[in-house]
């Protein structure tokens, strides 16, 4: 019996592979986020609040310490194994051996200007080609409301424990806990499995997916007001999956938009 296999099966293993690389790599953090808040309930019901906080001041101090004596830079062991350097080490040593003029010093005076402020503003109302600065304007406008909806986060505990009937304590920490996983594990699917898709395979544009993340997060949010029962809680998460990547096609947008001189582009698109 002959194995057929089609073109849809590679494709469909890439996207499994990103999604495993997304978890390995950029979403690691999110991923132990995710464990954390599903067992901080039932530590802090076993042991108290001590064992939450010792905790993480053992693995702040761990972090602490690796990073200070363990970490080292990569030019360094490639220097010391007598390796070549990658092709963004070599592209920036040749530019620097190029480069016959030092770079100016960096002084405090030139990090708190005044300037920089008024230049920031500026990028909102600068003229640019095609007649686009209104775009600008609005795509700013937008990343600044989302960003103040945000604040639901500082009241969902408070909201969680009036809206909703619990026996003890202990009960709605071990209930909120594991809403706090399955939200961070919804995340962790959206970003790693959902967002190759619809960038790799259907190849959206940064504002149609901005479109579906806000009205992921709409619904979530609606979803949350009209819970009547702690377990609507997950359906709400699930739907606001795409919530934490809003700004991700707003930021996309503004990058290809925005002049690479312009020193407000560092402030609204979070370029390093």
């Amino acid at each position: 019996m002959k194995n057929s296999f089609h073109f849809d099966d590679f494709w469909i293993f890439g996207i499994f592979c990103n999604f495993l690389s997304n978890i390995v790599n950029l979403n690691l953090v999110t991923l132990f986020d995710l464990i954390g808040s599903g067992v901080s309930g039932k530590v802090k019901t076993a042991y108290g609040y001590e064992a939450i906080y010792g905790t993480a001041a053992v693995f702040h101090i761990l972090a602490m310490v690796y990073g200070f004596f363990f970490i080292k830079d990569s030019h360094y062991i490639r220097s010391r194994k007598g390796m070549m350097p990658n092709n963004s080490s070599a592209a920036e040593l040749t530019k620097e051996n190029s480069s016959k003029t030092a770079a100016p010093k960096v002084n405090f005076s030139a990090i708190f200007n005044l300037r920089n402020i008024i230049e920031s503003f500026k990028v909102a109302f600068r003229k640019r080609e095609g007649g686009i600065r209104h775009i600008v304007i609005i795509l700013m406008g937008l990343f600044g409301m989302y960003q103040f909806s945000n604040g639901i986060a500082n009241i969902n505990i408070n909201y969680a424990k009036k809206k909703f009937v619990w026996n003890t304590t202990d009960e709605f920490t071990e209930t909120w806990s594991i809403v706090q996983s399955f939200s961070t594990g919804a995340n962790l699917f959206a970003i790693g499995f959902i967002m190759p898709i619809m960038t790799q395979v259907l190849k959206l544009r940064d504002l149609s997916i901005t479109a579906i993340c806000v009205t992921s997060s709409l619904l979530g949010v609606t979803t949350i007001l009209l819970a009547h029962k702690w377990e609507y809680l997950l359906l709400a998460y699930a739907l606001r999956m795409f919530s934490d990547v809003v700004t991700v096609g707003i930021r996309s947008a503004l990058t290809k938009i925005v002049g690479a001189n312009d020193v407000g582009k560092v402030c609204w698109t979070k370029i390093k």
